[in-house]
């Protein structure tokens, strides 16, 4: 699965955004699935807003440049691209 990540930027300030593949084991509830990846995730209505990872965990340095502390913008997962088991529908044939 990758995630899009997008929020303020440590050293500048202003909005950047990265790309974040993640790897979930299949076995296991999904809160113990996101546990093992360290996202400390804070859902609000359609949203889903992001805390710094957890100290030591697999996403840590990926998303260290990321300013979770800003107080005009927040860090967010802004879309979930989730791979598929079929091909695309072929137009025109």
């Amino acid at each position: 699965m990758r995630l899009v990540i997008t929020g303020p930027d440590f050293n500048k300030g202003s909005s950047t955004s990265t790309t974040l593949l993640v790897r979930f084991d299949e076995d296991g509830s999904a809160e113990a699935r996101i546990a093992e990846t360290g996202f400390f995730l804070m859902p609000e209505g359609e949203r889903m807003f992001m805390d710094e990872p957890n100290y030591g965990s697999p996403y840590q340095t990926q998303l260290q440049g990321f300013d979770f502390y800003a107080l005009d913008e927040r860090v967010e997962i802004t879309a979930i691209e989730v791979p598929t088991d079929r091909l695309p529908a072929r137009h025109g044939s």
